[in-house]
C-alpha cells in the first residue's frame, strides 16, 4: 500500500478515489462517477454488506470528517475499499462504465493472454461469483475462451465480485465489433509431449471429492456405497465411532479443567456448526438464538453460566435489568474467548442526555468486565429525568425529560469510534420515530429489538426495517408466557396454541421451540429467558428449520396481540402506528 505519511488528513480525504485508482494493485478498477456514487438507488442493499457503511461512503465521496484513532480509521478504510468494489460491479455494466472499461481493455491494462496461439490478446477481469468474499478475480480471454489467474500477486487478492460474472458478456454484447476471431488451433494439454487423456481431469476431481462426499453422507446417516479395491463397500462406522469417542473425551477433559486452547477450539467449532447466525449491516454476525436476562437478578449468574455451558453465545442484558454484573461474572468464569461471544446491553432512559451516553456505556462495561460490547441499544425512545435514579418519580408518576432521541442517538454514533461498542441500535421505536431517526442521523441502526411472536408478527414493520438493512431481535418470543402480562391471562398461552402444538409434534418439539423456530425462519434473532437448566437447553434447540407449509400455518396465527406497552407507566405514547396498539 502507498505511504500516506507525507500527506495531510485533508489531502487524504479530499482525493480518496484518485488515490484508490492510482494505487498499485488497483489497475483493474475504473473511476466511478461521483453522481453515480451519490445516487442512493445505486447503493440499494449495500448497507447490510459493508461494515460502518455510512462512514465508508463518506470517505469514498470525500466528506469524511470523523475524528477517530488509527485502528478505527483503518477499519473504515477497509470498508471503503469494499464498498467501492461492490458499487464498481454495478457501475461497469452501465453505459459509462462499459466505455471506461473498454478503453482499459483496448490498452491491455488487464494483461494479455499467455497462450502463443492467442497472440497476446487482451484479457478482461471477471468474477466466478457475484457474492463477495468467495472467489478472487480471474482474467478471461475472449479468443481462446479460457480463464487465468492474474500474473501479479497484487491482483490475485482482488474479490471477483467487484467485477461480477456477467460483465465480460455484456461488454461484447454492447460492442460486438470487439469480439475476436477464435483460434483455429485449440490448446491441447500435454505432459512430456503426450496428450492428457480426457477423463483424467474428471478422475482427479472425483478422487479429490470422494472423502468430502463420504463425510457428508455419513453426517446424514446415509450409506455411501463406495467400494474398496476388492469390491467391498467401505465401512465408515468404525472411523466415525473413534472420532466421537475422541471428541467426547476432549469435552470431559474441558469440563474438568484439564484442557484448553486448540482442543477447545476444535470442539467449539463442532458444537457451533449448526447454530444459525444472521448478518448485521456492520458485517458482523449475530447468533439467532440468544439468552435473555430480564428479571430474576439474583439467579442470573447461575443461569447465564448454564446458558454458556449449553452453547449459547449471544447474551442480552440491559442497565435497567441490574443483571450486568451477573452476566460479567458468568462470562469470566466460563473461560470462553471474548471473540466467540456476542454481548448486547442497553442505554436506560435516565441517561439520554448526550453527555451522559458514553459514561453510561462505561458503567455497563465496568459491570460486565468487558472492554467492549457487540451491540449497544437505546432501550426506549422516551427520556426520563437525568440522574442516577432509574425510575425518577414525583407523586407516583415518572418524571420525563424533553430530550430528543435524535440527540441521544447522535451521541451513540460517536461511541463507534471509541471501540467501546461494535454496533448501535434501537428498541421499541414506532415506524414514524424510526423514519425520523433515519432522516436525521448518519449510522443506520444495526438492530431493532421489539416484541414479536406468532401472535404479534408486525409483518409490514419488520419488512420496513429489513428494507433499511436493520436486523430484528425479538423479545418476549413466547408472547404472554411471562406472568407480568395481565392482559393475556384469559386467552391461554401462545406456546399452547393448538396450531403451534400440532406443528411441534411433527418435529418432536415443544411449543416454545416452535415459536423460536418461527422467528429464526424469518431472519430474526430471538432472546428467550429462563433460569431452569432443562428449559435453557431446550430453548437452544429452537434453532431448527421449519418446512414451508408449517411456516405458512404459523404465519396465519397473527392476532395483533401486544402484551408489553409501557405507555401509561412511562408517560409516553409508544407504538402509536404499529399493530397491537390499544386505542384509548
Amino acid at each position: 500500500m502507498d505511504d500516506f505519511n507525507s500527506e495531510t488528513d485533508s489531502d487524504y480525504t479530499s482525493y480518496w478515489r484518485d488515490w484508490f485508482i492510482s494505487s498499485r494493485g488497483n489497475e483493474y478498477f475504473c473511476e466511478i462517477d461521483e453522481d453515480y456514487l451519490t445516487d442512493r438507488f445505486n447503493l440499494t442493499g449495500l448497507q447490510t454488506e459493508v461494515q460502518y457503511y455510512q462512514y465508508a461512503l463518506d470517505l469514498v465521496t470525500d466528506v469524511f470528517d470523523l475524528d477517530c484513532d488509527d485502528e478505527m480509521r483503518e477499519t473504515i478504510e477497509k470498508s471503503a475499499r469494499h464498498l467501492y468494489g461492490l458499487v464498481h460491479a454495478r457501475y461497469i455494466v452501465t453505459t459509462r462504465g462499459l466505455a471506461k472499461m473498454l478503453e482499459k481493455y483496448k490498452k491491455a491494462d488487464f494483461g494479455k493472454c499467455p497462450r502463443v496461439m492467442c497472440k497476446s490478446h487482451p484479457l478482461l477481469p471477471m468474477g466466478q461469483s457475484d457474492n463477495p468474499n468467495l472467489k478472487a478475480v480471474k482474467l478471461y480471454c475472449a479468443r481462446c475462451e479460457d480463464i487465468y489467474n492474474p500474473k501479479s500477486s497484487r491482483h490475485s487478492a482482488i474479490d471477483g465480485a467487484y467485477f461480477g460474472t456477467s460483465f465480460h458478456n455484456i461488454l461484447f454484447q454492447v460492442y460486438p465489433a470487439m469480439i475476436p476471431a477464435k483460434s483455429y488451433d485449440r490448446y491441447v494439454p500435454r505432459i512430456y509431449g503426450f496428450k492428457v487423456h480426457a477423463p483424467a481431469a474428471l478422475i482427479r476431481w472425483q478422487n479429490g471429492e470422494r472423502d468430502e462426499m463420504r463425510r457428508r453422507l455419513r453426517k446424514l446417516e446415509i450409506e455411501s456405497g463406495f467400494k474398496d479395491e476388492d469390491g467391498e463397500e467401505i465401512d465408515d462406522s468404525e472411523e466415525e465411532e473413534e472420532e466421537e469417542e475422541e471428541l467426547e473425551g476432549m469435552q470431559k477433559a474441558i469440563e474438568n479443567g484439564q484442557v484448553v486452547g486448540v482442543l477447545w477450539t476444535r470442539i467449539e467449532r463442532r458444537n457451533m456448526a449448526s447454530v444459525t447466525h444472521h448478518k448485521l449491516n456492520t458485517g458482523a454476525t449475530i447468533p439467532a438464538v440468544g439468552f435473555g436476562t430480564w428479571q430474576d437478578k439474583d439467579s442470573q449468574e447461575a443461569a447465564v453460566a448454564e446458558a454458556l455451558k449449553a452453547g449459547y453465545r449471544h447474551i442480552d442484558t440491559a442497565r435497567v435489568y441490574g443483571t450486568e454484573p451477573a452476566c460479567g461474572a458468568a462470562i469470566k468464569a466460563s473461560g470462553i474467548p471474548r471473540s466467540e461471544l456476542f454481548i448486547t446491553t442497553k442505554l436506560w432512559n435516565n441517561k439520554h442526555k448526550p453527555e451522559d451516553v458514553e459514561p453510561a456505556l462505561d458503567a455497563s462495561l465496568k459491570d460486565l468486565g468487558l472492554d467492549y460490547v457487540d451491540l449497544y441499544l437505546m432501550h426506549w425512545p422516551a427520556a426520563f429525568k437525568p440522574g442516577d435514579e432509574l425510575m425518577p418519580k414525583v407523586d407516583g408518576k415518572i418524571e420525563t425529560a424533553d430530550i430528543s432521541y435524535i440527540d441521544t442517538y447522535k451521541a451513540m454514533e460517536k461511541l463507534i469510534a471509541t471501540g467501546k461498542t461494535k454496533a448501535i441500535g434501537i428498541s421499541n421505536f414506532s415506524r414514524a420515530e424510526l423514519e425520523h431517526l433515519l432522516k436525521e442521523t448518519s449510522i443506520v441502526p444495526a438492530a431493532h429489538q421489539l416484541e414479536l411472536h406468532p401472535w404479534l408478527q408486525q409483518t409490514e414493520f419488520c419488512e420496513f426495517n429489513r428494507s433499511k438493512g436493520i436486523h430484528i431481535t425479538q423479545y418476549s418470543p413466547f408472547g404472554n408466557q411471562n406472568e407480568i402480562y395481565d392482559s393475556g391471562k384469559n386467552i391461554g398461552k401462545l406456546i399452547e396454541d393448538p396450531t403451534i402444538v400440532e406443528v411441534g409434534k411433527k418435529y418432536n418439539k415443544n411449543g416454545a421451540q416452535v415459536a423460536l423456530a418461527w422467528g429464526v425462519a424469518h431472519g430474526h434473532s430471538v432472546i428467550p429467558k429462563s433460569k431452569t437448566p432443562s428449559r435453557i437447553k431446550a430453548n437452544l434447540e429452537g434453532d431448527f428449520k421449519l418446512e414451508a407449509e408449517d411456516l405458512k400455518k404459523l404465519d396465519a396465527l397473527d392476532r395483533k396481540l401486544r402484551f408489553n406497552d409501557a405507555s401509561a407507566g412511562f408517560g409516553y405514547n409508544f407504538y402509536s402506528d404499529l399493530d397491537g396498539k390499544k386505542k384509548n
